[in-house]
């Protein structure tokens, strides 16, 4: 069984993020928990069913069978829920973190083919996010380099957070 604590001693507290942009935290009572068991919160909390959920930490899919603890999830950890509903054949979605503003991470759904200059156009259109000093890069700080290339030459997968 799975409990939620309230006050006190709270567990760990993870910070999760939606493919609408919408950010929450909530506290787990235990980290030894199943992405199962997580997915079925997640149902709860945001009426994505279970079926339809792909969860990605530090840029690596949760499996079913896997435990948050032995995963890396801890306290402060974030947790992004992709609905597999929302991508299409053959698409991809890649979390994009800003350093700005209340909303800093989104979530864009686009091919492998796309290059980065074409990645920059679409955060542009969809987001608003049009500064012309925008440098992609990876979360450790490594650009991606000309912008010419593509996605999957960079070996920017599903779930990877620039």
């Amino acid at each position: 069984m799975l409990r939620l604590r309230g006050g006190g001693d709270c567990g760990i507290r993870v910070q999760f993020h939606t493919m609408s942009g919408r950010q929450f935290e909530r506290s787990l009572g235990d980290d030894k928990i199943s992405a199962t068991a997580l997915k079925n919160l997640i149902l709860s909390w945001e009426q994505i069913p279970e079926p339809d959920q792909i969860l990605y930490h530090e840029g690596k899919e949760l499996g079913d069978d896997d435990v948050l603890s032995a995963s890396g999830v801890k306290s402060g950890s974030n947790i992004y829920i992709l609905q597999k509903s929302k991508i299409d054949d053959g698409s991809i979605a890649i979390f994009i973190k800003t350093t700005q503003g209340p909303r800093n991470v989104f979530t864009l759904v686009c091919k492998e083919e796309n290059t980065i200059k074409e990645i920059q156009k679409q955060l542009e259109e969809t987001f608003g996010l049009d500064d012309p000093q925008m440098c992609l890069q990876t979360v450790d700080s490594k650009p991606l380099g000309d912008e010419n290339q593509t996605l999957k030459e960079l070996g920017i997968q599903q779930g990877k957070i620039l």
